[in-house]
């Protein structure tokens, strides 16, 4: 006998609560009791996707539609709509009908109290207009935008979103103009996510006062540094993490970044002598990539509480760090990870992938500083190097020359590292 069927039916939405979608739709073939109570699970995300229809536009519609209209007759929340469209297959286009849906669907929602809303259009390598109802769900607390260009008339009637606290824009096309007013309209964000969007020329980081997390990404090569963004970051006491790639940055001189903890710089173009006069008093995780201006410049790093640097170039750069309070931990990557770097303090350690002729070529280059050349991969600071060994067992690492090292079958075994220690500069 099936009693799981015959509770009452918020305890069976209990149950489903703790299911994924995918997992609750599977309840409606258990019996009749189940077969529509997965429609209006409480509190829970909706997830629909046209791709899980095969291309049959009115029934993925339907579903839809049906499922709104059971939470709104049930009086039920929906917190969080994830609605995914393919343009090209499904729908030749957004076209009047899609975007009549939308119209009748966000305000509903609104209305149920979505405070997550993400809309996803895969439409090839086109974007499609923005509907305008969307800047009417003025309690949305997280929104998150994929493949559309916006223009003047989707912004006309903004409102102030008050409670907006997280912003994500993906593969959309904005210009300056739109996307200041947006932002002007979202006092209250402390997340920004700006990826593979095309138009923008500008970012201006300067009135979003409660902004914690700052994330920018550019995948597309550029054909030159005027075709860049540039992005302007101005002091903010809120601001914790700043994660930017591909990119004109822009920081003012002498900022005091004071609860920034996490700063991560990928292909980017900085002042170097801005950034050096920059405190970072909080920063704990800093990881430069690919920046070709620091190969014959220096750069100083003013982090006392640094906990962790990494650093990926085709070259050893200049760089030198305030005294820390304590020890902290570094990845040098060179020449396309030829070789790992961590680091306490004073004393580094390197470490390499095993393989006999790597291990050979990193202790040519360490060992270069004790015949005078340098090249591009020179350690000028270097004061001692040695080589050394583990079990994979073992906890003690042990000193061990080119000779003694183990053959090709035991070499799976052991960890090879090579400890550095570097002068002590002022």
């Amino acid at each position: 006998m099936d009693k799981i069927s015959e509770l009452p039916k918020d305890i069976l939405q209990r149950i489903l609560y703790f299911l994924s979608q995918k997992e609750a739709i599977r309840t409606s073939l258990l019996s009749k009791s189940w077969r529509y109570t997965w429609c209006t699970r409480l509190n829970v995300d909706l997830d629909f996707s046209d791709v899980a229809f095969k291309k049959n536009k009115q029934k993925f519609i339907f579903v839809v539609n049906d499922t709104l209209q059971r939470y709104r007759d049930q009086r039920l929340c929906v917190e969080e709509f994830h609605l995914r469209i393919s343009l090209g297959d499904m729908f030749n286009d957004l076209d009047h009908e899609s975007v009549s849906l939308l119209e009748k669907w966000i305000p509903l929602l609104t209305v149920m109290g979505m405070k997550k809303f993400r809309l996803s259009v895969r439409s090839g390598h086109r974007s499609v207009k923005l509907p305008p109802v969307i800047f009417g769900a003025v309690s949305l607390q997280d929104l998150h935008l994929e493949s559309f260009y916006f223009d003047r008339k989707a912004i006309e009637r903004m409102l102030l979103f008050k409670h907006l606290k997280s912003l994500r824009l993906d593969k959309v096309c904005i210009e300056d103009e739109i996307f200041d007013k947006i932002i002007a309209n979202f006092p209250s964000i402390e997340t920004l996510a700006v990826e593979e969007c095309i138009w923008l020329r500008t970012i201006k980081v300067d009135d979003l006062h409660n902004l914690k997390y700052l994330f920018f990404k550019m995948s597309y090569i550029t054909r030159g540094e005027e075709e860049l963004c540039r992005i302007e970051i101005h002091p903010s006491p809120s601001l914790e993490t700043i994660d930017i790639t591909n990119c004109n940055l822009w920081f003012h001189k002498g900022v005091d970044f004071r609860n920034l903890k996490e700063l991560s710089l990928c292909h980017v173009t900085l002042s170097l002598d801005h950034l050096s006069s920059c405190k970072f008093p909080s920063l704990e995780y800093l990881k430069i990539f690919g920046w070709p201006g620091l190969r014959d410049s220096h750069l100083f790093i003013d982090a006392p509480n640094i906990l962790y640097f990494q650093f990926a170039q085709d070259f050893v750069a200049s760089i030198s760090f305030a005294p820390t309070s304590g020890e902290w931990e570094s990845d040098i990557l060179l020449n396309f990870e030829l070789s790992h770097v961590t680091s306490a303090n004073i004393d580094h350690y390197l470490y390499s992938k095993w393989d006999r002729v790597r291990i050979e070529f990193l202790w040519k280059i360490l060992m270069q500083r004790e015949t005078g050349k340098e090249d591009q991969f020179s350690f000028r600071d270097l004061e001692e190097a040695r080589m050394e060994i583990r079990g994979i067992n073992q906890e003690e690492w042990h000193p061990i020359s080119l000779s003694e090292l183990p053959n090709d079958q035991e070499r799976g075994y052991h960890f090879i590292r090579f400890a550095l220690k570097w002068r002590q500069t002022l």
